[in-house]
Formats: structure tokens, sequence, C-alpha cells
């Protein structure tokens, strides 16, 4: 079968060999044509591969592409990290196949993947390995081609490092290599800051009327939406004599406030007061205000809502049980508590 050997210097040959021919071989068979070295890493699909693994150990098959590095690095940055309970995305493995079933069997994650590499995502969703394939080896050879095409531009601008052009790119390129440098330190330590966080949310009742409260200790004020308090029956306590104008990221017309009434979480029942937008992102926004007047304690490592006033706690939603319009902002990359908070 044919295969295609590729540098990270955008140099490549096509070899003729046979599913017994090891990774040792290949390097030792394109050595001279691409300069490699005898320490240089084989990879096929984002995947190092030991110098005794053969080809068809590897799954690899007739016109795949192997890259020959000086590391390897997946689909996924090279993700490295302690894993938090469940299935995260630097569990994905670098094969095509095992990537569709693992996300076939952890479709929550689909979401992030979008949020970190929406045409692998995309691939992912078809359910077709030969696509997924075909992504990965084209995301691949992109980035060995865009660091190919850095080195011959650096080596040009150090020819002439005096013109004050030159020294300007020079200037820009050397700041944009620090911010690679840092996004690439970032997925290495702590690549969970790159995946979407849901926000926090409560189920509550007011009225018998069942509502999502989003709990933001970020907004000064409780607010609820005109429409959600039409649904809950408390238009007619509104005082419009506190009516007048949110602002904050954007703004919102108020309406007025509702001094008092009931709402429901857990078991028990407390007094609460909210200013009402005429429209609003969130229905019902807990904000700082109640939460403070109940002794609220967020509690993210058992993702509790304590209710210091009460002796109880409520557990926050998951990310399926969120308010569709949450789920929505989250997946167009929108953020929620940007515009949520008016108050």
């Amino acid at each position: 079968m044919k295969v295609t050997v590729a540098t990270e210097e955008g140099k490549s040959s096509q070899i003729e060999v046979s599913g017994d021919t090891a990774v040792s071989t290949i390097r030792s068979l394109v050595s001279t044509e691409l300069s490699v070295g005898p320490g240089a890493q084989v990879t096929f699909n984002g995947r190092p591969l030991a110098d005794t693994t053969t080809l068809a150990g590897a799954g690899v098959s007739e016109q795949d592409l192997l890259l020959v590095t000086m590391g390897g690095g997946g689909a996924f940055g090279g993700v490295a990290a302690a894993a938090p309970k469940g299935p995260t995305l630097a569990d994905v493995g670098s094969e095509p196949g095992e990537m569709v079933e693992f996300f076939k069997k952890n479709p929550q994650l689909l979401r992030q993947l979008h949020h970190v590499n929406a045409e692998l995502a995309e691939a992912v969703e078809t359910g077709d390995v030969g696509k997924v394939r075909t992504c990965l080896m084209m995301q691949q050879m992109n980035v060995h081609k865009a660091k190919w095409t850095r080195e011959t531009e650096r080596a040009a601008l150090f020819a002439n490092p005096d013109s004050g052009e030159n020294q300007a790119k020079i200037q820009k390129m050397i700041e944009q290599e620090a911010i690679d440098h840092n996004y690439h330190m970032a997925m290495e330590e702590a690549p969970e800051v790159f995946a979407r966080v849901s926000m926090l949310y409560i189920d509550t009742e007011i009225n018998g009327v069942r509502v999502k409260a989003f709990v933001d200790s970020g907004a000064q004020s409780t607010i609820m939406s005109a429409a959600c308090a039409e649904k809950c029956g408390l238009m007619r306590l509104v005082d419009t004599r506190f009516h007048g104008e949110a602002r904050g990221v954007g703004t919102g017309k108020i309406l007025g406030r509702i001094h008092m009434a009931q709402i429901k979480i857990g078991d028990h029942h407390f007094p609460c007061s909210f200013t009402i937008l005429q429209t609003s992102d969130v229905d019902f926004l807990f904000g700082l205000d109640m939460l403070k007047r109940h002794l609220c304690v967020i509690d993210l490592k058992s993702s509790m809502l304590g209710l210091g006033s009460a002796g109880a706690s409520v557990p926050f939603l998951s990310e399926k049980d969120l308010p569709s319009s949450a789920r929505e902002t989250q997946a167009s990359g929108g953020s929620r508590e940007q515009k949520a908070r008016r108050c």
C-alpha cells in the first residue's frame, strides 16, 4: 500500500510499504529525503507510534498520512490533566473510530468539542469515521504548514533586521509567540479553562408555577421578567413608583418592584422581593440581595446552594436541565452572566 509521510516543515514523501512494516523502518526509509533524525516521533491521527508498532497494528491503511515530528500532539492540544469526576475531553482517544464511539456514549461533551474544535465536532456528528480521519489529517497538515510558513517568514525578516518595517514585524511576531506559548501552556496545564462553564440554576416554585432561577451573586438585585411575573400571577403587585432604567451590561426598562412574595425552594418557603424588567434574557434571576438576606452559600464542590436561613440546601441543575435559552446561549458562545447582569 502507499502512504504519505510528512514533516513539520511541510516536506512530504509517498512510499510503498506493507502492513507488516514497522514504524522504525518508515523513519529509516524517509530519513535522507526528509532529513529525519533518529529521535523524531512518528504519529498517526495525532497518536505517537512506538518504533516496534506495525502499520497494520496502528490501523494505517492505503493513502493514509503519517507525520514525523519532534513530539506528539492530539486533536485537543496534548491535553493532560488530573481528571475530574466523569469523562472529559482529555479522555478522548486520537483514533477516529474511538473518537466517534466516545462521543456517542458522551453526547454532553460534544457541545464542549464544538467550542474547542467546531470543524472536528461537525465531522464527529456525522458518525463517519472516514470524515473524522480526513478532518484530523487536514488539521494536522494545516498546523505544520502554518509552522513552516512562520519559520520561513522569520528567516526572511532576520535576514534584514535593520529595516524599520521588518523591526515592527519582528516585534509583532515576538508578541504573538508569547501569546501562543501562553495558550499552549494553558492547554497543557489547565485544559478545563477552555470548556464552557454551565451557569448556576436552581428549581423554584412561585404561586404553584415552577421557575428555574439563575443564581448570580454578581447581580446586585433579584430580577424577574414581566412575562414571568405575569405567568406567576404577580403583576398585580408591581409598585410602578419604582420604575426606571436598569444600567449595566446593556440597559433595560424597570416597570416597578414587587416588595414581597413567597417563593418555594426545596421544601422551604422564603419571602423575596423582585425588580420587574419589561424584557430580560432570564425569567428569574436570584441576585445578591436575596442571597445575602437568606444567608446563602454557593458550594461549588458539592454543586449545592446552601440556604442558611432555613438550614437547608438544594442542588444546582445539571446542564441538561437548564432552560433551553441558557443552553442555546452557551452553545453559541454567548456569556449568560454578562447578558443577565443588568441591575
